[in-house]
């Protein structure tokens, strides 16, 4: 004869799973989900073949967070449009202190956006994998290229764009060409 459940063992069997997956969510990840993180906007001109939600933002080669979303808003005609991508920054990830500081402030709390985006700062897209196609958003100084926003009204903070190496070199030849 086998013996009735105990529904009070069932119970705390169900509660301490239930906990135990909590911790291991987050223990193993779930440190993203209270973070704040800052969102900005960047408009790209040509195709963006190859960039997927979800691909790497990167500073001179460092992972400073990931593509969350890309769009494509055009008028009724289709002859004007734009291509928004938002992305978001990890603060952990940029650590910007005072020149000769010793000690450095999370990016959430310093970045003063303006300023930098007149130094230079710019968004441009760039190979991760020649075999998969696969792209990826570098964020870099270019002081010497200009400041061109597209956005209108744009929902997060915009940072201008340039033209990835391989536009550029075609922009070049076709005005060579010309």
């Amino acid at each position: 004869m086998s013996r009735r459940a105990s529904p009070t063992v069932i119970g705390a069997f169900v509660l301490g799973g239930v906990a135990l997956m909590i911790v291991a969510v987050l223990a193993f990840g779930g440190r993203e989900l209270f973070q704040r993180k800052e969102r900005f906007v960047t408009y790209f001109e040509g195709s963006v073949q190859g960039l997927r939600v979800g691909s790497n933002v990167l500073f001179r080669g460092v992972r400073v967070g990931y593509v969350t979303d890309i769009r494509l808003t055009a008028d009724a005609t289709m002859l004007n449009y734009e291509i928004p991508v938002t992305f978001e920054i990890i603060p952990d990830a940029v650590t910007l202190a005072p020149r000769g500081a010793a000690a450095a402030s999370p990016m959430a709390g310093a970045m003063r956006l303006d300023e930098m985006i007149k130094a230079g700062l710019r968004t441009q897209l760039d190979v991760e994998s020649w075999v998969t196609g696969q792209l990826v958003v570098n964020l870099d100084m270019h002081p010497d290229a200009p400041a061109v926003f597209h956005g209108h009204d744009p929902p997060y903070p915009e940072i201008p764009s340039i033209p990835s190496g391989i536009q550029q070199m075609l922009q070049r030849l076709q005005s060579l060409v010309s």
